[in-house]
């Protein structure tokens, strides 16, 4: 039986293995893939009134009202990266 698992918020994927590390990069590989229009929404929630990781100084604006983009308008840096980093290590499930 595989122990770890990702469940795909956008659609019916589930990515199922038996390391959090492979279902980490195949649940990464997959969002990446089909749903980083979707994940906008959810990256205006997390990072905004945050910092660009770059340490610029830029602080994203909080909703979506004025269009999220990953790259920082003022350092340039993509912030894509490190968000689903953190968004599929929060959702992969250990089943037991």
């Amino acid at each position: 039986m595989d122990e770890f698992r990702f469940d795909c918020a956008f659609c019916d994927v589930t990515v199922d293995a038996a390391t959090a590390a492979v279902v980490k990069e195949e649940a990464k590989a997959h969002l990446e893939a089909y749903h980083v229009t979707e994940l906008r929404e959810v990256f205006a929630v997390a990072f905004g009134g945050n910092e660009c990781d770059n340490d610029c100084g830029y602080v994203f604006p909080d909703g979506i009202d004025g269009g999220v983009e990953y790259e920082c308008p003022t350092c340039g840096h993509d912030n894509f990266p490190p968000f689903l980093e953190q968004y599929v290590y929060w959702r992969i499930e250990k089943e037991t």
